[in-house]
């Protein structure tokens, strides 16, 4: 959080690689903190080497729409 808030972070995207439980310990505590911040949040779920390039950037190409529609407001 100190570094979304240092940066003025308008959102966050976690790429979380399914499976690897050390990387995703942490996640729901950020996410809960980011929500409680007003700060959106994107969480990506990937399998290693397997994900679709192209279902990822329409996911983070959506995001990134969303935060500009939000400062467009």
């Amino acid at each position: 959080m100190n570094a979304v808030k240092r940066d003025q972070a308008r959102g966050v995207i976690f790429l979380l690689t399914s499976f690897c439980d050390p990387v995703a310990f942490d996640h729901v505590p950020m996410m809960q903190a980011l929500e409680k911040a007003g700060i959106p949040a994107l969480t990506l779920s990937v399998e290693q080497h397997r994900e679709p390039p192209e279902q990822l950037r329409t996911r983070v190409a959506a995001f990134a729409e969303m935060l500009r529609d939000s400062d467009a407001s």
